[in-house]
């Protein structure tokens, strides 16, 4: 469990970082979510689900790391635009791994909202909790618990 092993220690060390900066309802799955990979581990060559899927590769990339939410100093409104004539737009940005926030939409429609998946089930939990979580449930597959 090598590989499984760094994961693990991170979870294990970063534990109070992770509760800190999630909201509750997607910290909630969580530990479950961690003792299941602890006992499975990641896909193995022969496991059917993934035989197809080069595992391996993507998890030698050193993806780093942004547990303190810090967000990188960026512009994008500058750079990405929409220049078509009488074309009505809005544009949202992930930097990095960040939903960046500068940008504040006016106007939206009823029962739009607008954030990143943290702050709408931070301000909405009621709404979100029935949905969060449904698509890829907790089960014996370590990969999506």
């Amino acid at each position: 469990m090598g590989k499984e092993t760094n994961y693990i220690n991170l979870f294990r060390n970063y534990r109070e970082v992770l509760r800190q900066y999630s909201s509750p309802l997607m910290d909630a799955k969580r530990d479950a979510a961690m003792g299941i990979f602890e006992k499975r581990g990641f896909p193995k060559p022969g496991d059917e689900a993934y035989r197809q899927f080069p595992l391996d590769n993507l998890l030698e990339i050193d993806y780093g790391m942004n547990l303190y939410r810090m967000s990188t100093p960026a512009h994008p409104a500058k750079v990405f635009r929409c220049e078509v004539p009488s074309l009505s737009t809005q544009l949202f940005f992930v930097v990095n791994d960040v939903y960046y926030p500068d940008y504040k939409p006016h106007h939206l429609p009823e029962g739009v909202l607008y954030g990143s998946i943290d702050k709408i089930l931070r301000d909405y939990p009621e709404l979100m909790a029935p949905y969060y979580g449904r698509l890829s449930e907790q089960s014996d597959d370590a990969f999506a618990a």
